[in-house]
Protein backbone atom coordinates (compact mmCIF):
# COMPACT_ATOMS: atom_id res chain seq x y z
CA UNK A 1 0.00 0.00 0.00
CA UNK A 2 1.26 3.54 -0.80
CA UNK A 3 1.38 6.70 0.66
CA UNK A 4 -1.69 8.51 0.14
CA UNK A 5 -1.32 12.13 -0.22
CA UNK A 6 -4.79 13.19 1.33
CA UNK A 7 -3.99 10.88 4.65
CA UNK A 8 -0.48 12.81 4.62
CA UNK A 9 -1.79 16.29 4.19
CA UNK A 10 -4.27 15.76 7.11
CA UNK A 11 -2.32 14.27 9.09
CA UNK A 12 0.01 17.35 8.73
CA UNK A 13 -2.73 20.01 9.20
CA UNK A 14 -3.97 18.32 12.28
CA UNK A 15 -0.24 18.66 13.49
CA UNK A 16 0.03 22.50 11.99
CA UNK A 17 -3.14 22.89 14.08
CA UNK A 18 -1.90 21.34 17.29
CA UNK A 19 1.75 23.24 16.42
CA UNK A 20 3.68 20.20 17.10
CA UNK A 21 6.43 18.73 14.61
CA UNK A 22 5.96 15.19 13.51
CA UNK A 23 8.25 12.72 12.21
CA UNK A 24 8.85 10.81 9.33
CA UNK A 25 8.09 7.36 11.05
CA UNK A 26 4.33 8.84 13.11
CA UNK A 27 3.70 9.34 8.67
CA UNK A 28 4.08 6.14 7.77
CA UNK A 29 2.14 5.05 11.01
CA UNK A 30 -0.23 7.16 9.67
CA UNK A 31 -0.45 6.08 6.05
CA UNK A 32 -0.24 2.20 7.78
CA UNK A 33 2.56 1.02 6.30
CA UNK A 34 5.72 0.33 7.28
CA UNK A 35 8.78 3.13 7.78
CA UNK A 36 10.84 0.96 5.73
CA UNK A 37 7.88 1.24 2.87
CA UNK A 38 7.69 4.73 3.28
CA UNK A 39 11.36 6.04 3.72
CA UNK A 40 12.08 6.86 -0.29
CA UNK A 41 8.64 7.63 -1.51
CA UNK A 42 8.13 9.98 1.39
CA UNK A 43 10.47 12.73 -0.40
CA UNK A 44 8.45 12.57 -2.99
CA UNK A 45 5.07 13.03 -1.12
CA UNK A 46 6.33 16.15 0.86
CA UNK A 47 7.28 17.90 -1.89
CA UNK A 48 4.21 17.75 -3.95
CA UNK A 49 2.61 18.70 -0.25
CA UNK A 50 4.86 21.38 -0.17
CA UNK A 51 4.14 22.77 -3.56
CA UNK A 52 0.17 22.44 -2.82
CA UNK A 53 0.64 24.07 0.27
CA UNK A 54 2.77 26.91 -1.40
CA UNK A 55 -0.27 27.29 -3.95
CA UNK A 56 -2.89 27.51 -1.17
CA UNK A 57 -1.37 28.79 1.80
CA UNK A 58 2.14 30.32 0.89
CA UNK A 59 3.46 28.10 3.44
CA UNK A 60 5.62 24.40 3.51
CA UNK A 61 3.59 21.96 5.61
CA UNK A 62 6.57 19.70 5.53
CA UNK A 63 8.34 22.22 7.13
CA UNK A 64 6.75 20.04 10.37
CA UNK A 65 8.35 16.83 9.74
CA UNK A 66 11.43 16.14 11.69
CA UNK A 67 13.52 12.99 12.13
CA UNK A 68 13.20 10.70 15.29
CA UNK A 69 15.98 13.33 17.04
CA UNK A 70 13.61 16.22 16.74
CA UNK A 71 15.68 17.88 13.77
CA UNK A 72 15.66 18.02 10.00
CA UNK A 73 18.12 16.27 8.11
CA UNK A 74 20.91 17.94 6.37
CA UNK A 75 19.07 16.01 3.28
CA UNK A 76 15.78 17.34 3.95
CA UNK A 77 16.71 20.78 4.45
CA UNK A 78 18.13 21.04 1.36
CA UNK A 79 15.28 19.74 -0.23
CA UNK A 80 12.99 22.26 1.09
CA UNK A 81 15.05 25.09 0.60
CA UNK A 82 15.46 24.48 -3.26
CA UNK A 83 12.30 24.02 -3.55
CA UNK A 84 11.16 27.31 -1.51
CA UNK A 85 13.87 29.24 -4.23
CA UNK A 86 12.47 27.31 -7.17
CA UNK A 87 8.48 29.14 -5.72
CA UNK A 88 10.37 32.40 -5.27
CA UNK A 89 9.87 31.92 -1.45
CA UNK A 90 13.43 32.25 -0.78
CA UNK A 91 15.77 35.02 -2.17
CA UNK A 92 18.69 35.03 0.25
CA UNK A 93 21.20 31.52 1.21
CA UNK A 94 23.44 30.94 3.69
CA UNK A 95 22.91 28.48 6.61
CA UNK A 96 21.62 31.27 8.98
CA UNK A 97 18.80 32.28 6.16
CA UNK A 98 17.70 28.48 5.65
CA UNK A 99 17.26 27.78 9.37
CA UNK A 100 15.79 31.17 9.87
CA UNK A 101 13.14 30.31 6.69
CA UNK A 102 12.05 26.94 7.86
CA UNK A 103 11.53 28.07 11.18
CA UNK A 104 9.62 31.03 9.69
CA UNK A 105 7.48 28.56 7.42
CA UNK A 106 6.74 26.34 10.96
CA UNK A 107 5.77 29.47 12.32
CA UNK A 108 3.13 30.25 9.51
CA UNK A 109 1.72 26.28 9.31
CA UNK A 110 0.92 26.68 13.09
CA UNK A 111 -0.96 30.22 12.60
CA UNK A 112 -2.78 29.40 9.18
CA UNK A 113 -6.13 27.48 9.83
CA UNK A 114 -6.03 24.98 7.46
CA UNK A 115 -9.06 22.45 5.95
CA UNK A 116 -8.42 18.83 5.35
CA UNK A 117 -9.63 16.77 2.31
Amino acid sequence: MPLDLNVTWNFLVKAARSKQLVTYGSIAQANNIPWQNARRPLNTLLWQINDQSIDIKNAMLGTLVVNRNQEISDFARASIIRHATERGLLTIGGQGAEKAFILEQREKCFAIGWSER
